[in-house]
C-alpha cells in the first residue's frame, strides 16, 4: 500500500510528541523540534539502560530468565552520529563479569558489540572477533511495491528539510494540554564538552494519561487538514527511489484508507484500552508511572533526559477473574521498572566517523552463507559460535527415494535422492554429506579419494575401495563409494557415526536423522 511505511513512521514521530507537546508549555515543543533536528545532524551521546521486576521466576522460561538478568545488570550504549546516514555505536553491559559468571563469556576482554552505519550499508562485531562483518541494507531488502525506499534518497537533505518543516506546521494546530509538567529550575549538567547550564523540566504521566493522549493524537491525525498534501508533496520528492508510481486517485485512496485506519485504532483505545477490560482479559490490572525528566538550554538543546517508567501489575480478584485463559497469573502485585538516562554533547558540532576498509571486513553474505563459511572468522569469534549453533546447526533428516531434506532446520534439494544397496546400506551424494557434517570435502581426482575433515577426525574413503583411512588408521566399510551419473556416493551410516554423529532410521517413514553433538 501506497507510503504505508512513511505513514507508520509520522505516527511513531507523533507519538514522541507525547513528551512535549501542551498548549500552556509551547517551549516543549521547540525541545522535541530540536531533537528532530538534531537527529538529522551531529552529535555523540551516551545511554545507560536498566531494568528491574520481581515477576515470580518460574512463570518465566530459562531463556527469558536469563534475559531480564542480563538487562538488571545494566546495558551502555556510545554513538557518535556525523549526519542521519553515518552513525558509530558500542553496546556493553554495566557488570560485564555478569556473562561469565554464566559461562556465556570465557574471553579476556570484556564482551561488547560495535557497529557503523554509512548510508544503506552496516559494519559490525563483538569484541571477541578480529574483523569486521560488511553488509549492505539494499541488497538485503528490497522496498514492496507501493512503500517508499529505508535508504537515503538522492535528494535526502530536500526531503528532511520538508518533514521538518511539515512538522512543525503540523504542531501549530496540535493543541493537546498535558496534566503534569513542571519547572524544576536550573541545574547543571556535566557532559566530556564541558558544563552546561540547563532548565529542568519534569513531565509525569500515567496510564490514563497516556491513553488519552494516544486517544487525541489518533483523531486529531486523521483529521488533519493538509495529510493529503503532506503526503502528496512527500510522494513527488521521493518519486522513482523505490516506490510504486500511482496516479493521484490511488494516492488519495490510500490515504484516505490511512485516515480510516487511525479512527478505528482511536476506537479500540477508547474502548478497550483501559484498566478494567485489561483486567478481564488478562487477569491482572496495571497501574503505570511514568516519569520524563529533561534537562534543557536556553537554545532548545537537551543535555540529559532521564525517562523513569514504573508498571505494577495488580491481581484481580477471584469473582473478577479474566474472561481468556492466560498462561501467567500472579497472586501478589508485581513490579516491572525501567530507567534509561541520555547524556548527548557535542550538537550540531565536527563528529567523524572512519569506516574499516579493506582487509578489515568480511562480506556478510559470504560469512553466513553455510556452516563452512563462518571459518572465515576467528575460532573463538561469538558469531561463528553463535552461527554454528543456531543458524547451522549440523543436524540433517533425508528420505530414503527423495530429494526432499532437511539440513540445518531449512528444507532443502538434495541433487539426488538417497537409494540403498546391498543388504540396506544407504547410500547419499558427498556433497550433502559434508553439507551436514558443516565441513567442505576434498576432492582428489588423480586418486579418487574423497577426505573429510569433522572435530579434528580425518576420513579418507576412495571410489571403489571398501578400505578407508581414519586418522590414518584402516578400516573397512560395508560397501565402497561409487559414482552414479557422474555424482560420488558414499554410505551414509558409516561415514556419519566415524565423524561422530548418531544416525536413527524410521523404517516407516523410510526417513533417517542425523545430529552431530555442539
Amino acid at each position: 500500500m501506497l507510503l504505508r511505511k512513511t505513514l507508520a513512521i509520522l505516527l511513531v514521530a507523533m507519538l514522541a510528541v507525547m513528551a512535549g507537546c501542551s498548549s500552556t508549555n509551547p517551549t516543549l515543543k521547540d525541545v522535541w523540534l530540536e531533537g528532530q533536528r538534531l537527529n538529522q545532524d551531529s552529535f555523540e551521546s551516551r545511554v545507560t539502560l536498566t531494568f528491574s521486576t520481581d515477576f515470580p521466576a518460574d512463570q518465566l522460561s530459562e531463556e527469558a530468565q536469563l534475559l531480564l538478568q542480563i538487562l538488571e545488570s545494566g546495558i551502555v550504549l556510545d554513538m557518535k552520529q556525523q549526519d542521519a546516514t553515518h552513525m558509530y555505536g558500542k553496546m556493553q553491559l554495566s557488570n560485564p563479569d555478569f556473562l561469565r559468571e554464566q559461562n556465556l563469556w570465557e574471553l579476556e576482554q570484556d564482551p561488547n558489540l560495535e557497529f557503523y552505519l554509512a548510508d544503506s550499508e552496516i559494519y559490525f562485531k563483538t569484541s571477541s572477533e578480529d574483523k569486521w562483518i560488511k553488509g549492505d541494507f539494499m541488497a538485503a531488502t528490497v522496498a514492496a511495491p507501493g512503500q517508499v525506499s529505508v535508504f537515503p534518497f538522492e535528494n535526502q537533505e530536500e526531503i528532511q528539510e520538508f518533514v521538518m518543516a511539515s512538522l512543525e506546521d503540523y504542531l501549530e494546530q496540535f493543541d493537546y494540554e498535558l496534566r503534569d509538567i513542571e519547572d524544576m529550575g536550573t541545574a547543571y549538567v556535566d557532559t566530556p564538552d564541558g558544563e552546561k547550564k540547563t532548565r529542568h523540566i519534569r513531565v509525569s504521566l500515567n496510564f490514563e494519561d497516556i491513553t488519552n493522549f494516544l486517544s487525541y493524537l489518533l483523531g486529531n491525525l486523521a483529521e488533519y487538514e493538509k495529510l493529503d498534501d503532506f503526503f502528496m508533496q512527500l510522494y513527488q520528492l521521493v518519486d522513482g527511489q523505490g516506490t510504486e508510481e500511482l496516479t493521484e486517485e490511488e494516492m488519495a485512496a490510500n490515504i484516505e484508507q490511512f485516515r480510516t485506519d487511525l479512527l478505528k485504532m482511536k476506537r479500540t483505545i477508547d474502548l478497550q484500552l483501559n484498566k478494567q477490560m485489561i483486567a478481564m482479559m488478562t487477569g491482572m490490572e496495571p497501574d503505570l508511572e511514568v516519569n520524563l525528566d529533561y534537562y534543557v538550554d536556553r537554545n532548545a538543546r537537551i543535555y540529559k533526559q532521564v525517562t523513569d517508567v514504573k508498571l505494577t501489575l495488580n491481581p484481580v480478584a477471584e469473582d473478577e477473574m479474566a474472561m481468556m485463559s492466560t498462561e501467567m497469573s500472579i497472586e501478589q502485585p508485581v513490579q516491572i521498572q525501567f530507567s534509561a538516562e541520555t547524556l548527548t554533547w557535542n550538537q550540531h558540532q565536527d563528529v567523524e566517523i572512519t569506516l574499516p576498509e579493506g582487509e578489515e571486513t568480511l562480506l556478510m553474505e559470504e560469512v553466513f552463507a553455510s556452516r563452512s563459511s563462518l571459518k572465515q572468522l576467528n575460532e573463538d569469534s561469538f558469531l561463528r559460535q553463535f552461527g554454528e549453533k543456531v543458524m547451522f546447526p549440523r543436524r540433517g533428516v533425508l528420505q530414503i527415494g527423495s530429494r526432499h531434506a532437511e539440513i540445518s532446520n531449512r528444507p532443502v534439494q538434495l541433487d539426488a535422492a538417497p537409494y540403498v544397496v546391498g543388504e540396506g546400506h544407504t547410500m547419499v551424494p558427498v556433497r550433502q554429506i559434508a553439507w551436514i557434517a558443516g565441513t567442505e570435502p576434498e576432492w582428489n581426482p588423480d586418486t579418487r579419494e574423497v577426505t573429510f575433515e569433522v572435530d579434528g577426525k580425518v576420513l579418507v574413503v576412495q571410489i571403489g575401495n571398501r578400505t578407508a583411512m581414519l586418522n590414518g588408521q584402516p578400516v573397512e566399510m560395508p560397501v565402497a563409494p561409487e559414482i552414479k551419473n557422474s555424482r560420488s556416493f558414499v554410505p551414509l551410516r558409516f561415514i556419519l557415526e566415524n565423524l561422530g554423529a548418531t544416525v536413527d532410521y524410521e523404517p516407516q517413514t523410510r526417513s533417517i536423522t542425523i545430529e552431530f553433538p555442539e
